[in-house]
């Protein structure tokens, strides 16, 4: 984050910066990361959806070798296996630091009220 003219702030974010104005909170917002990767149907479902209730997200992609059926090694892949586990499926779905592994799980949490709970949460 870095400060700008007229005490505005200015957040890295999907597209560029997010612009917040003098006294706005912007340490409350939760923390929503997703790892995805672009050949994913589902994982692009779920950055719609978060984009459709306009939640800030950090995107985190990474590349799958269909040859090899596998990660392509990176820095991201690491990350997510650290933080989730050797899982083979995205996407992987941070809340406030709670982990949702993959659309077929964060679907219900949606329709139950359960990701707005997590949403509302300190993070962990």
């Amino acid at each position: 984050m870095s400060g700008g003219k007229n005490g505005l702030y200015f957040r890295k974010g999907m597209v560029g910066f997010v612009v917040h104005p003098p006294g706005e909170n912007i340490m409350n917002q939760p923390s929503l990361e997703i790892y995805y990767a672009e050949v994913c149907g589902l994982c692009h479902k779920a950055m719609n959806y978060f984009r459709s209730r306009d939640l800030e997200f950090t995107a985190h992609e990474i590349e799958y070798d269909r040859e090899k059926d596998d990660w392509v090694p990176s820095p991201n892949v690491d990350e997510m296996k650290s933080r989730a586990g050797d899982v083979d499926f995205v996407p992987q779905i941070f809340v406030n630091g709670h982990h949702i592994p993959g659309w077929k799980q964060l679907e219900p949490m949606i329709e139950s009220g359960e990701f707005d709970r997590l949403l509302a949460a300190e993070p962990s």
